[in-house]
């Protein structure tokens, strides 16, 4: 079951990557599938300004993973 939902993390990073800006923040939802997603995002993590998140969990994975600048953490929440 992970492979498809790392499959399907990667499709979702493949329609935004290169539509993503330095002034952008995204909206990330929550569960297993976005976890995934979120690794893939770290790998971006310089294309964009900021995330702002559906739930606590989601917050602290984006925090952690992204290390988030502190004028953007405002939008992790």
């Amino acid at each position: 079951m992970s492979a498809s939902k790392i499959s399907v993390a990667k499709k979702a990073m493949s329609l935004i990557k290169n539509k993503q800006t330095n002034n952008m923040v995204l909206g990330i939802g929550t569960g297993s599938t976005v976890n995934y997603f979120i690794d893939e995002l770290a790998d971006h993590k310089n294309y964009f300004y900021g995330a702002v998140s559906s739930s606590e969990a989601t917050s602290k994975l984006l925090l952690s993973l992204i290390h988030i600048s502190e004028p953007t953490r405002r939008y992790a929440i």
